[in-house]
């Protein structure tokens, strides 16, 4: 699995759930992933942290990642392995930024032309002014949260889209250039060289 991919000297999924332990705003995890795979998981992960088996879809991952975190959160953070150098400080900084909205993603201004294609024809520009690429981790009141996925019958590519469908208020703050998302081979080589391993 993508979670057990080496980087350094620990694998790929307990950089990421180290840097929200190391948060202020944590003090529990739950981590959901692949059926099979949650004892080799909770073999790995810190005391505070929890496993779940995921679900098919993003939403039903974090649907069952909420289930287990149970009632008393007021506040959760979605995150994802992919973004392993993410910053605990990236985590504490989106929980803060929660006064008066129900979801905060850190983001960036598109920087690249953006162009609607069918088929391998360019039909429009899309203008990138207002545009931001997001990133995780990603911070929700957790009432919000949960009603936003059981009102949401799409499939969703991160959990605030499920708050925008649902009508909630969702803030961008900065991003963090090192909470970049390691997907392909040279993302990987691109993680590994700064950590130094």
């Amino acid at each position: 699995s993508d979670l057990f991919v080496p980087l350094g000297d620990r694998p790929i999924l307990l950089h990421a759930v180290d840097a929200v332990l190391a948060s202020r705003a944590v003090d529990r995890v739950v981590v959901a992933v692949p059926e099979g795979w949650e004892a080799r998981v909770r073999s790995l992960l810190d005391p505070r942290c929890d496993v779940v088996v995921g679900g098919a879809s993003r939403r039903d991952s974090t649907l069952l990642a909420l289930e287990a975190v149970g009632d008393d959160a007021a506040v959760v953070v979605c995150h994802d392995a992919a973004r392993p150098l993410a910053p605990p400080s990236l985590v504490d900084a989106v929980v803060e930024a929660l006064d008066g909205v129900d979801g905060v993603v850190p983001g960036f201004p598109v920087a690249h032309t953006l162009k609607r294609v069918e088929g391998d024809l360019v039909v429009a520009t899309e203008p990138r002014e207002g545009l931001v690429a997001v990133q995780t981790p990603q911070a929700f009141r957790a009432a919000a949260l949960r009603d936003a996925h059981a009102r949401t019958a799409v499939a969703v590519t991160d959990d605030a889209m499920a708050l925008e469908l649902a009508g909630y208020r969702i803030r961008v703050i900065p991003g963090d250039p090192a909470a970049f998302k390691v997907t392909t081979a040279d993302d990987l080589e691109r993680a590994r060289s700064a950590i130094g391993g």
